[in-house]
């Protein structure tokens, strides 16, 4: 069984403790953090994480989505062996990038989708 600690840091009101999320949630929050985490965010990790928020100022053409699927597939594949990724979709529409990662799990082998808008900001 999977479980991690919500990302709101809310507490449950039963036994006071940090709430957390089990199971397939845990892992769409694990890739989430993964896909939003840049490159030396973590300390002694430097290979954890990658460069999204560079790719928004860059000129959008085939190669970039190209080597943003590259990136991601390799980061996840690093990172997070409990999931498959079935299909990374990325599209660039008014200066942001979504990102629809289609993927399956060890426990779950129904395809599972987590989306993601990143966003310029100056």
């Amino acid at each position: 069984m999977q479980n991690d600690l919500s990302l709101s840091l809310s507490v449950n009101p039963f036994s006071g403790d940090l709430s957390l999320v089990r199971e397939e949630n845990a892992i769409k929050q694990a890739l989430y953090t993964l896909i939003k985490t840049s490159v030396y965010e973590k300390p002694f990790v430097p290979l954890f994480g990658n460069r999204l928020t560079k790719s928004l100022f860059e000129l959008y053409d085939d190669s970039l989505v190209s080597q943003i699927r590259d990136d991601l597939t390799t980061l996840i594949k690093n990172f997070d062996d409990r999931v498959s990724i079935i299909n990374i979709s990325v599209t660039n529409e008014n200066n942001e990038l979504e990102i629809i990662l289609t993927y399956s799990t060890k426990t779950n082998t129904a395809p599972q989708k987590l989306e993601i808008l990143l966003k310029r900001t100056f």
